[in-house]
């Protein structure tokens, strides 16, 4: 049975501030464009055929010197998994936190994030998550007297599985020397309850809940708590009590589809007189509805930023949709969001497409960027769904690593294209691929892949089965490992299933595997190229950076390669 991680090719965001010249009393730091949700960023690549490699720790974490009177936790401690019972509220924080990624330190903003309290019947009070930026399995436990949560720290509320190492919640503070945080002598946690439902911090400003490891002492060290990179200041939590906007009863909703490059999605319109809705901007919240004036002289529809979609359950967060431009940025080399008030459309009712070149930001505050989903230059198009398909596009390989004589498998990344070349906007729950090797598609068995029922050759649209399983997904690239050994040719084919019709693509062959079955030795003439960014999405002026050049050469086979330009 063998289990790959397919991250090899997932992007990963770099962010700016290390922890050597960090002041963590502080927040503002810069945030660079497409930033990801920090709980989101635990992952490690893995060697093939490997179920597990520890990750590397983080270079800020450095061993303290600072090392309280605290005793040593016992291995495979129990800790609070299963929801205790009692009173539970949803509590929306708002306070300075501090997070790990990619290995950066950066000062953020707990504002917008949210966790459970629960008050037990004899006078418990529990707390998941502890962290804004990192999310555990475990519950933080305290107990409530006149008032006050106290909460006795260390306490185990996790397990770690990229180090194997059981994780506590400790009040750490700065310690300027080490230039890092360390545990703090006193490890009373204390909360205060008001009548009005907030909650407030006792603790001095200094003072920070932090997510840490055991490390045993080795080189005359000394056993001690070690920080991991995530800490949180309860400034004050509040109940949440956030609406998303109601729609009339009057509005019908409409399945249209928001394009992106090659890729698309569904999402719901609903038109009024003077007014549209837009419901299901961000899949992370579905339910999620923006309201805008519609002007039919000018066509163009206007929608105040800042309306709240919800919450995203998977980011611990709510959402608000906030517009916003992109500017570029000479120091960093990249382009970033400026924050603006209102998202402008501009509607075409004869093709019955918005379009719009703002962008749209997820965030977890109304009025400032602060944003874990993002949409840029957004086009949302209605199709109906009667339109017939005759012909599909080939997939797009991204990225490739082919078998040497140590490996037993190729791994593969591309994107199956949704939105066709024609225009066609194709269903995805009828969209798969094939692996076709020496022009034979492969048979998917569980002999070779443990996250597969019964044998097939066709994989959905979209299967994942999570970064340490075979079939990972990054947003619309597909990415996998294939293990059969290849004679001579391996490729990707799209097949969608229009009514009682079969439609296959194109072969899109791997470079490298020269030797295509039924397809002439002799080089053929290059015909029709196009251009993706990394993402998949499609390209038409492609100034500088690296891409993915898709030229269909005149015989009907596809050659992909990246350039630079």
């Amino acid at each position: 049975m063998k289990r790959i991680i397919t991250l090899l090719f997932a992007s990963a965001a770099i962010l700016s501030a290390t922890g050597s010249d960090f002041d963590f009393g502080t927040e503002g730091t810069r945030q660079p464009q497409r930033r990801t949700n920090p709980t989101q960023q635990k992952s490690a690549l893995l060697e093939p055929g490997h179920g597990k490699v520890a990750k590397k720790r983080p270079a800020n974490t450095v061993m303290s010197r600072h090392t309280p009177d605290l005793p040593s936790p016992e291995k495979d401690t129990p800790y609070i998994t299963e929801r205790p019972n009692g009173s539970a509220t949803t509590y929306l924080r708002s306070g300075h936190a501090v997070a790990f990624i990619w290995g950066y330190l950066i000062n953020t903003s707990a504002d917008g994030y949210i966790c459970e309290v629960i008050k037990g019947e004899d006078g418990e009070i529990f707390i998941k998550p502890a962290f804004s930026q990192y999310a555990t399995d475990g519950w933080l436990q305290g107990n409530i007297s006149d008032g006050v949560a106290t909460f006795t720290l260390p306490q185990k509320i996790g397990f770690d599985q990229d180090y194997y190492e059981d994780e506590y919640a400790l009040k750490v503070t700065y310690d300027p020397e080490l230039q890092n945080m360390v545990p703090s002598d006193d490890q009373t946690y204390r909360l205060k309850l008001n009548d009005d439902g907030t909650i407030t911090s006792l603790q001095d400003e200094n003072d920070e809940l932090g997510l840490c490891h055991w490390m045993p002492g080795f080189d005359g060290n000394p056993d001690t708590y070690t920080w991991q990179g995530f800490a949180d200041s309860f400034a004050s939590m509040s109940p949440l009590q956030l609406k998303v906007a109601d729609v009339p009863a009057s509005v019908d909703f409409e399945q249209w589809y928001m394009i992106d490059g090659v890729t698309a999605r569904s999402v719901e319109v609903g038109i009024g007189d003077d007014s549209f809705y837009l419901r299901n901007l961000s899949p992370l919240m579905p339910d999620g509805v923006i309201k805008g004036s519609y002007d039919p002289s000018t066509g163009k529809v206007m929608f105040e930023g800042g309306q709240y979609q919800g919450v995203c359950p998977s980011m611990n967060c709510i959402g608000y949709a906030v517009g916003a431009t992109q500017e570029y940025d000479y120091f960093t080399d990249w382009f970033e969001y400026v924050y603006a008030g209102q998202i402008e459309f501009t509607y075409d009712a004869k093709t019955r497409t918005l379009k719009s070149d703002n962008s749209i930001l997820f965030s977890t505050v109304p009025d400032d960027i602060n944003y874990f989903d993002y949409i840029d230059s957004p086009e949302i198009r209605y199709q109906s769904p009667d339109i017939e398909v005759s012909s599909i596009d080939p997939p797009i390989l991204t990225n490739y690593i082919m078998a040497g004589a140590a490996q037993n498998f190729t791994m593969l990344s591309f994107v199956l294209p949704v939105v066709m070349e024609s225009g066609t906007i194709l269903d995805t729950s009828r969209l798969s691929y094939q692996i076709v090797i020496d022009d034979e598609p492969m048979t998917f068995s569980s002999a070779d892949y443990n996250d597969i029922g019964s044998p097939t050759t066709e994989i959905p649209y979209g299967y994942n089965t999570g970064q340490y399983g075979n079939f990972y997904t990054e947003g619309a690239e597909h990415m996998l490992a294939v293990y059969p050994t290849v004679n001579e040719s391996i490729g990707i084919r799209s097949v969608y299933k229009s009514g009682e019709k079969t439609i296959h693509s194109p072969i899109t062959y791997v470079p490298g595997y020269t030797s295509a079955i039924g397809i002439t030795t002799a080089k053929p003439e290059a015909g029709k190229e196009i251009y993706f960014d990394l993402h998949g999405r499609r390209i038409d002026n492609p100034a500088s950076g690296l891409f993915i050049r898709h030229t269909t050469m005149q015989d009907g086979s596809v050659r992909i390669e990246k350039v630079i330009r």
